[in-house]
């Protein structure tokens, strides 16, 4: 018997990608390119990346094959959870209809600021969720692991299930989930909540307490959490949720793009195998 939420049977294959934040020097044209030459279906950029023109960068979106999953905001937007006012709202309705024009299929809502609560969280949401739906796109809202915001999952879902309208979702990462203190028993909490997609890294040598999102990472398999064992649970609950890897910090910025493409692709390969046997070995 298969238990409630969780898929049954085998499983659709999962979409793959990159954000370019991995390879920080990387254009988003290289970033497009270097997706489909290593097989990846998706990429996620950061609106300074994407740029104000957008028809360039779709055209190479299609010539390559390849979706431009999710875009995330530039710092203009980084209090939306603690505060909002008329000047971030209008940055906020052209960041997101420079996203839908691109393609995007979520908007990402980050707590990037060590302010705010359930209360300040929903206030902004119900700013952003008529915007997104008239843009014709989702958001997507990502908790940071080191910044006490709404940053569990038992303090998130009661938020996002009260708003959700088919608008609202969430964006997994891996490393602010584990950097948060969870397991993967934590993720029964997301029950009812949509996520979007799910990103992967992982953590270098320094104390979880002391880790930070835009230092610490390493690629998906090169640290201590247990990345695989997250994407096997999050692929059973949310089989349609892409996986992509997102390494931010010092060993992004010291790690060739190529290297780094490569790297990125190979270890999702490789997450992928290792699912597959489990799920195979459990069924």
């Amino acid at each position: 018997m298969t238990e409630p939420g969780l898929a049954a049977g085998p499983l659709p294959p999962t979409m793959l990608g990159i954000n370019n934040q991995t390879v920080p020097e990387a254009t988003a044209l290289e970033v497009i390119r270097g997706a489909a030459q290593y097989g990846l279906g998706g990429v996620e950029l950061t609106a300074e990346v994407l740029g104000s023109d957008t028809r360039r960068l779709t055209a190479a979106l299609r010539e390559h094959g390849v979706q431009l999953l999710g875009v995330s905001p530039t710092t203009a937007l980084h209090g939306w959870h603690a505060q909002w006012d008329d000047e971030l709202e209008a940055s906020m309705r052209a960041e997101i209809y420079r996203a839908a024009e691109a393609g995007a299929g979520y908007f990402v809502m980050p707590f990037m600021r060590p302010a705010g609560d359930s209360d300040t969280v929903t206030a902004g949401l119900r700013r952003a969720i008529p915007i997104a739906r008239d843009a014709g796109l989702r958001l997507a809202v990502e908790p940071i692991g080191h910044h006490d915001v709404l940053r569990r999952t038992d303090q998130l879902a009661p938020v996002l299930t009260a708003l959700n309208d088919g608008v609202i979702g969430m964006l997994l990462d891996s490393f602010h989930f584990f950097r948060a203190g969870q397991s993967l028993d934590d993720l029964e909490h997301l029950d009812g909540v949509d996520v979007l997609a799910v990103q992967v890294s992982n953590a270098n040598h320094r104390p979880t307490n002391q880790l930070l999102g835009y230092r610490d990472r390493t690629f998906p398999l090169d640290g201590p959490f247990d990345v695989t064992g997250l994407c096997r649970e999050t692929a059973r609950r949310w089989p349609a949720a892409p996986v992509i890897v997102e390494v931010i910090g010092e060993l992004a910025a010291a790690t060739p793009f190529a290297d780094g493409l490569r790297t990125a692709a190979m270890q999702l390969r490789e997450i992928t195998q290792l699912t597959e046997r489990e799920d195979a070995r459990r069924a």
